[in-house]
């Protein structure tokens, strides 16, 4: 039985995913329409059009996923670039990737990822990501509630 949670947070969750394989991100997408609260997913293809999303949007993401292996910018480079400009420097950044070497998981921690996880292979193990991040980013968290202004 599910039972709907109050979410201290009253917008929909804005998510930014920089994901390079289309499919991938269609993936992800699917198991998000499952999700209980309101998300709002964008994607992006690589980490440079990360950076051009955040400098252009007005309504910044409240969280962002960033592939480890992209084209132009990867994601600990994102990361970094991220991490060094104030007004981002607070949006959560989960690091995703296929590799569990502990170079890369160290890699994205030392530049302060919030998490480290790898992709989920199967649908059933999607749709338990998407749940753990509602559960607790969407339910649990609190979040700016206009984080453009930070």
């Amino acid at each position: 039985m599910t039972v709907p949670m109050p979410s201290p947070n009253s917008e929909p969750l804005h998510i930014l995913y920089a994901e390079d394989q289309e499919a991938d991100a269609l993936f992800m997408e699917q198991a998000f329409l499952t999700a209980r609260a309101q998300v709002v997913m964008h994607f992006v293809t690589d980490g440079q059009a990360v950076v051009e999303y955040l400098a252009r949007e007005p309504r910044l993401p409240d969280l962002i996923f960033l592939d480890i292996n992209m084209m132009r910018k990867n994601g600990p480079q994102t990361l970094e670039e991220i991490r060094a400009n104030e007004g981002w420097r607070h949006i959560p950044v989960i690091m995703l990737s296929g590799s569990a070497l502990d170079r890369d998981v160290l890699g994205c921690y030392t530049r302060h990822a919030n998490a480290y996880v790898q992709k989920p292979l199967t649908f059933p193990e999607m749709m338990g990501f998407v749940q753990a991040i509602e559960n607790f980013w969407v339910f649990q968290a609190l979040l700016p509630q206009d984080a453009s202004s930070s």
